[in-house]
């Protein structure tokens, strides 16, 4: 959370209102889903198949998701200018959002800028959710979760750097980049697109971390359901065991009171 302060992406401290957090919460938890949205306009838009007015309208979509992101938290909060300082970045892309929006010509070249600038504000507040994705010890949500970071990260270099010709070639070099081997038929030459592709060097070797611990989590977890079964079964013999002792010392006990019996009438 510090590090999304001093980014200005520092969403609702923990000592604010529980309805303040919660409905920061919900809308972090659907971070993901805009980011998803913008992958798809920018690839519609990199192909030539999106028009005017449909571009137009994600766009507006966006603003105002962000824009409710920052100011319905607010009326909910405790310390306001403390909360809007902490989201200070919010602010900044909302006034250059609505310039953008209304085609002002001077900020026209800032486009790619605010792009990355976007989606790091999206992608920065639901970095802790993937990250609890990802150490769940779930290997099938942590192979998802890596598809989803390569094809978006695929589709944002192919849109924010000029040497990425296609989105099958961005996700090829975001595949490359992720498991940090780089073949380098495929590299980057804006500074955006190298400052996105040492995310993905970080960001591949915590996940290559993670996939380490997923698989050890499988195989201790087998050994431990085959020591569990071993433990079931040897448990199972020592109560037939007891059981048996159980009859025998029952046995032992009848013939002792017989004897005594015999004895007495001796």
């Amino acid at each position: 959370m510090q590090l999304h302060r001093l980014m200005g992406l520092g969403s609702v401290s923990s000592e604010e209102h529980p309805r303040a957090r919660f409905v920061a919460k919900l809308f972090d938890n659907s971070m993901v889903v805009v980011v998803v949205l913008l992958a798809v306009q920018w690839h519609l838009q990199h192909v030539n198949l999106i028009s005017m007015p449909a571009n137009h309208l994600i766009n507006s979509f966006v603003w105002l998701f962000i824009a409710a992101r920052l100011f319905i938290p607010l009326f909910f909060v405790r310390h306001r200018a403390s909360y809007l300082l902490d989201n200070v970045t919010y602010l900044f892309i909302l006034f250059i959002g609505l310039t953008l929006l209304f085609r002002v010509p001077a900020v026209l070249d800032m486009m790619r800028t605010y792009r990355i600038l976007l989606v790091l504000a999206l992608l920065v507040p639901w970095f802790d959710h993937c990250f609890q994705c990802l150490s769940d010890n779930r290997l099938t949500t942590t192979i998802w979760s890596v598809l989803v970071i390569t094809v978006l990260a695929g589709v944002f270099i192919s849109d924010i750097d000029p040497n990425v010709h296609s989105i099958r070639d961005g996700i090829w070099w975001a595949w490359a980049t992720v498991s940090t081997v780089g073949y380098g038929d495929v590299v980057p030459t804006s500074m955006a697109g190298r400052i996105l592709g040492g995310f993905l060097i970080l960001m591949g070797l915590g996940i290559f971390a993670v996939l380490t611990a997923n698989f050890s989590a499988i195989f201790v977890q087998r050994k431990v359901s085959k020591v569990g079964k071993i433990v079931e079964e040897e448990q199972a013999e020592l109560q037939v065991l007891s059981e048996q002792l159980d009859t025998l010392l029952t046995s032992v006990q009848s013939l002792d009171a017989r004897l005594k019996s015999i004895e007495e009438r001796l």
